[in-house]
């Protein structure tokens, strides 16, 4: 038995909503269900449900909340993060730089990754076009960058 979970927008309310199926049957069978677009909420023609772990394990996405600031300035820290996070500044910054992220006032949607019950890093997602020094940086790159759109990720616990 497998589960699969997908985020899929925000209820009138603006409480996160997803969807979840549960897979009797194979790897494969459950990766085929993760990989079907979801069928409703504002980035239906985008999402896709997620990704069913070879371990039979789930791993979900919730919408990053201000609770979440001091983790997230933990995992900034951390060592493994940093060599490629490259900002030193960024575990002291977290409510500066996340805050309006949370609060919905940019539109880089920002999500915790969980492994079973566990809260394990963060994902981010954000079109380029909503971005000007993004568009600015990526002209030259030989695709039209307002039509592309970017993700950032950080596994905190290893």
């Amino acid at each position: 038995m497998w589960e699969v979970r997908g985020y899929t927008g925000r209820d009138r309310d603006g409480n996160p909503t997803q969807v979840s199926r549960t897979v009797y049957g194979t790897k494969r069978d459950a990766q085929r269900v993760a990989a079907m677009p979801i069928q409703s909420g504002p980035y239906a023609s985008e999402a896709r449900l997620g990704k069913a772990c070879e371990t039979g394990g789930v791993i979900s996405f919730r919408v990053l909340t201000e609770d979440d600031f001091g983790l997230l300035a933990q995992w900034l820290g951390s060592e493994h993060v940093q060599e490629w996070w490259r900002d030193p500044s960024a575990p002291l910054t977290v409510g500066e730089k996340y805050g309006p992220r949370v609060r919905g006032e940019v539109p880089t949607e920002v999500f915790v990754v969980c492994f079973e019950d566990a809260d394990v890093g963060i994902i981010q997602r954000y079109r380029i076009a909503d971005h000007p020094e993004w568009l600015v940086s990526l002209a030259g790159a030989g695709f039209d960058a307002s039509k592309a759109a970017g993700m950032d990720y950080l596994l905190g616990e290893v």
